[in-house]
């Protein structure tokens, strides 16, 4: 994910898998996310081809975006505000 303001002011989003326009993920949304244990969901819809049948299945899908310690370790301040990252430190000698 990336999020941004740019030389206007304009916001700049970007998230793989869904569409971003100002009813869907916006600036804001990701800003909650630095508070810890937030989630934002949106729904959206999701299409499914079937070239045999030459379908194309439209259905309704929710799309959770959360912060997750799985590449680095999170580091939040006393009021639970994400303020920055560090690396894991791997040790030879451990068993993870």
């Amino acid at each position: 994910m990336i999020v941004g303001i740019i030389y206007n002011l304009r916001q700049n989003c970007k998230c793989s898998s869904i569409l971003l326009n100002s009813n869907r993920i916006n600036y804001n949304d990701f800003k909650n996310l630095l508070n810890k244990n937030f989630i934002v969901e949106k729904s959206h819809q999701k299409w499914i081809r079937n070239l045999s049948e030459s379908k194309i299945n439209i259905i309704a899908q929710v799309y959770s975006i959360k912060v997750t310690d799985n590449k680095r370790l999170l580091v939040y301040d006393n009021n639970n505000k994400l303020i920055s990252t560090e690396n894991y430190k791997i040790d030879k000698n451990k068993t993870i």
